[in-house]
């Protein structure tokens, strides 16, 4: 995973007495002797070596103020500090560095190479990444005006983030024009205030001039929007990636403490705001205010609430050691990208400063989710809300949810898309024994056998979704819509796949479906009506079985819209939505409910005869393919090593049918394995149904252990019969 080390407010540059760390009443303790916050930011870089071990940081970003009022000793100094990283330090085009309000020379006009004249010297001439410099770079309308093939930009494409340094300090350190006055006047004024008024009146008079003032220009708000269409050029299509803004003045306040000062904040704040917002910047990494501070930022469109939902901007301000507050527990930040594009999140960890002879601590990780719309979890039992265009986006923001846990409670998702459920998500985890080119036949099965409205299984299995559905006489699909064709706004399109009488709520032991209820709505905007399907859940495991009922959620849908006649009706798909009261994170793949062999049985037997006539019959043209099947349909019947306490798969009907077809077959065909193997299969069936007898209340995790071994046995001795067969040994 990516990961960036964030500093700010470093201020190198010569150690005064009022910037050590300790008490120093007396004074025979010199000055570089003393601990300052250099020696201990150099110190801190130099272990954190010990404790990120993996490879070297991905990228360095240096959010402003590199030295103190300008001292060009500061920034002879940051090539110094950046070394202590030692084998941790990128190079220079992956170190991304931004003038802060110190980094600039007072009482020089914006936009001139004199402004940022030890800022081109040392750190642009060095080849780290800078922001686009007013004057330097491009025009007051944002057109170049210097050489445009420097690093403005760092965009790692195929892990999907982008950095984007900004300046704020083109105006920091300007002098305010006077109206009324010549330059020859106010020379004058200040000759006279020091004659009469001492020494200090000539730079009081300078100070009440100069405007430490903080600001973006447009025209580079301009120009950086071309950066940004030139990188995503480059990018893979799948979503957009994370966007990093780094820039050295605040945005919002980031302390409760008053600073009364002319130009405290950006002056276009709403502009550069607005720009985020247009933009998709997702994270914005600052200094200036020397204090470490999270929070999330929602940008309004420019019309405020009413002009649709927020943007949110993860804002990281940058602490400092030393100045006002000694905080060695943020001397540094380290940001480590979890995922990017669908499901944005970071992990953020401070780094402590070390004192001599001490280590630093290993830094301790919070994980931010960066595409909530809001945060929740606040309270025990709020819910948590997941939202995406398509289903791979829900699929993968509903992942990074269980980070770290195994359930939650209340959790609503929505793919605004539904016709993108047609397809399994494309990150869904490997499936054992299924191709590559075969996961989405494996997933439309899946989808296809829970939707089936018959089933010669039914009374051990008590349902299929698509059986409660269609009940006998009653196609609640046909009712529902029937209901919205004769009133497209009612809220009665409702499916019901519980059935009190039958599924009897207070007999723990018996089985219904956690899948409860189905509700379609309409919602139309004058233009379209969209009809949105909406799957209440008592439990759901969001892993491996959410793709499958939104599979199913979408497979009904399509019904209930061609039962309003397809394209010719005013209804289109809407959004498909999903509310689980209790959802879970499973660990193995879903086998459905029912083996492929119970479920082969179900659909086409002849399927199963043929691989059973397969195993007596050496004339048989396909002979090895045939029980090649078979056998790979044995192999599923071995259950996962761990227990599940919410019980397995057990296959019984399908082979109580082969072991009766192969005993069929043996009298005409003695010589073959049929005879043989319909014993094992018989045994195998003996086996189910005494594990099924004895977890008919609860599943004990030493009776699964000892079903699975004899499984694991009598499929052995399957694989064994079948060897001559196959050419497979049987170990």
């Amino acid at each position: 995973m990516p990961l960036i080390l964030h500093l700010s407010d470093v201020h190198l540059g010569r150690a005064e007495r009022d910037e050590v760390a300790d008490d120093y009443k007396d004074e025979f303790v010199p000055v570089d002797e003393r601990i300052n916050r250099h020696k201990i930011l150099g110190w801190t870089l130099e272990d954190l070596k010990r404790v990120v071990t993996d490879k070297p940081l991905d990228a360095v970003v240096v959010s402003g103020d590199i030295t103190v009022a300008n001292q060009e000793e500061g920034f002879e100094q940051f090539e110094d500090l950046l070394s202590r990283l030692g084998e941790l330090r990128p190079i220079n085009e992956r170190i991304v560095v931004v003038p802060g309000n110190h980094d600039v020379t007072r009482g020089t006009p914006p936009s001139s190479p004199e402004h940022y004249e030890h800022f081109l010297k040392h750190i642009r001439s060095a080849a780290y990444v800078t922001p686009l410099l007013d004057g330097i770079d491009v025009d007051s309308e944002g057109k170049q005006v210097g050489d445009l093939t420097l690093p403005h930009l760092v965009a790692f494409n195929d892990e999907g983030w982008v950095i984007l340094p900004i300046n704020s300090s083109n105006y920091s350190g300007s002098t305010e024009p006077l109206e009324g006055i010549t330059d020859k006047q106010w020379d004058e004024l200040v000759g006279w205030a020091k004659d009469n008024a001492g020494e200090q009146a000539p730079s009081e008079l300078e100070r009440i001039r100069i405007n430490d003032a903080a600001r973006v220009s447009p025209g580079q708000l301009q120009a950086l929007r071309a950066l940004l269409r030139t990188a995503q050029g480059k990018a893979k299509p799948l979503g957009l990636p994370l966007r990093i803004a780094v820039i050295h003045h605040h945005l919002l306040p980031v302390s409760p403490r008053e600073e009364v000062k002319s130009y405290e904040s950006i002056t276009n704040l709403g502009l550069l705001r607005n720009f985020l917002r247009e933009n998709d910047i997702g994270m914005v990494l600052h200094g200036h205010k020397h204090r470490e501070y999270i929070y999330k930022d929602h940008v309004y469109p420019p019309e405020g609430l009413l002009g649709g939902e927020p943007h949110q901007v993860l804002v990281l301000a940058g602490a400092t050691i030393g100045t006002v507050d000694w905080d060695q527990a943020n001397v540094a930040r380290l940001i480590r990208i979890d995922s990017t594009r669908m499901a944005q999140q970071v992990s953020v960890a401070a780094v402590a400063g070390k004192e001599p002879g001490g280590n630093i601590d290993v830094p301790s990780y919070t994980r931010i989710p960066l595409w909530r719309r809001r945060d929740t979890g606040i309270k025990s039992g709020s819910p948590e809300v997941v939202i995406g265009n398509t289903i791979d986006e829900t699929y993968a923001r509903i992942r990074s949810l269980f980070a770290g846990v195994s359930q939650l409670t209340h959790v609503v998702c929505c793919i605004e898309r539904a016709s993108t459920a047609d397809k399994l998500p494309a990150d869904y985890p490997e499936i054992p024994d299924v191709a590559e080119e075969t996961r989405q036949q494996w997933y439309d099965g899946i989808v296809g056998w829970w939707q089936k409205t018959d089933s010669r299984l039914k009374e051990r299995l008590h349902f299929t979704h698509g059986s409660r559905i269609v009940r006998g006489e009653v196609d609640q699909i046909d009712a529902a819509a029937d209901a919205l064709r004769a009133d497209s706004d009612t809220t009665r399109a409702v499916i019901t796949l519980l059935d009190p009488p039958r599924d009897r709520v207070g007999e723990l032991e018996h089985k219904y479906p956690a899948f409860c209820l189905i509700q379609f709505l309409a919602r139309s905007d004058g233009k379209q009506t969209r009809l949105d399907c909406i799957g209440y859940f008592r439990k759901q495991e969001m892993r491996y079985w959410w793709p499958v009922n939104v599979g199913e959620l979408r497979h009904i849908q399509k019904l209930v819209l061609n039962h309003l006649g397809g394209g010719k009706s005013k209804f289109e798909a809407g959004a498909l939505w999903t509310v689980t009261t209790l959802a879970v994170d499973g660990t193995t793949v879903p086998r459905v409910a029912v083996p492929a062999i119970d479920r082969i049985y179900d659909d086409d037997e002849d399927r199963l005869w043929s691989m059973a006539y397969a195993v007596a019959w050496e004339g048989m043209s396909d002979r090895a393919e045939q029980v090649e099947e078979l056998l790979d349909l044995l192999e599923e019947l071995i259950p996962d090593e761990d227990f599940d306490p919410d019980g397995v798969p057990v296959a019984r009907e399908g082979l109580s049918y082969v072991a009766g077809v192969l005993e069929r077959l043996s009298g005409h065909h003695p010589d073959s394995p049929a005879a043989d193997l319909a014993k094992t299969l018989s045994k195998l069936y003996r086996a189910n149904s005494e594990y099924n007898a004895k977890t008919a209340a609860k599943v004990k995790p030493e009776i699964h252990k000892a079903w699975r071994d004899e499984v694991v046995a009598l499929v052995q001795e399957a694989r064994g019969s079948l060897a001559p067969v196959t050419n497979v040994s049987a170990q």
